[in-house]
């Protein structure tokens, strides 16, 4: 079986962060998440996305390693509520998504529109664990917290912006 760069890299990081469950020994419900999330994962990179799309775009792939990575570094601050787990497997199934969009045949609005609201909800989640990551790690407070939040949010709008602009060229670029 050839896998694409992207499935490749991913593997090894879903592989390496599912023993890492078993090596931290994390509660039953924390590994729960995180063991059907990867399963999921694994079975649409492995299975759906290798035997149902003929050519793949890389889309947004290849930021699976990278959630994995924020989800390590969450962990390792034992603070980590059950929500994050929530959130941070909404992350993994809605990138999941995202590819499977990007790659189907449909260019019509309503999958234009379905892509932009799931690009909306990566890069929002990304920013929101990324921000608990930062003022939770480093114990940050009060006016210190609120400016990175602050800083953190308005640097994610203006990345989800232009996400929304290039996913509305693309389309574009589809029809011509």
């Amino acid at each position: 079986m050839r896998l694409y760069s992207e499935e490749g890299t991913s593997l090894i990081v879903l592989l390496i962060s599912v023993l890492t469950l078993f090596v931290l020994d994390f509660s039953l419900t924390p590994t729960l998440f995180v063991l059907i999330t990867s399963f999921l994962a694994l079975s649409y990179l492995i299975w759906y996305r290798r035997r149902h799309l003929e050519n793949p775009v890389d889309s947004l792939i290849g930021l699976i390693p990278g959630h994995y990575l924020i989800l390590f570094a969450l962990t390792l601050d034992d603070s980590v509520n059950l929500h994050i787990y929530l959130i941070w497997s909404l992350l993994i199934i809605t990138t999941l998504g995202y590819d499977l969009l990007n790659n189907g045949s449909g260019e019509g609005r309503v999958v234009k529109l379905t892509m932009m609201i799931l690009y909306c909800i990566i890069w929002g989640v990304i920013v929101f664990l990324f921000q608990n990551l930062l003022i939770y790690g480093l114990d940050l407070e009060n006016l210190t917290a609120f400016g990175v939040r602050l800083g953190l949010s308005i640097g994610g709008l203006v990345w989800i912006g232009l996400g929304i602009v290039r996913i509305s060229r693309s389309f574009i670029e589809r029809r011509s």
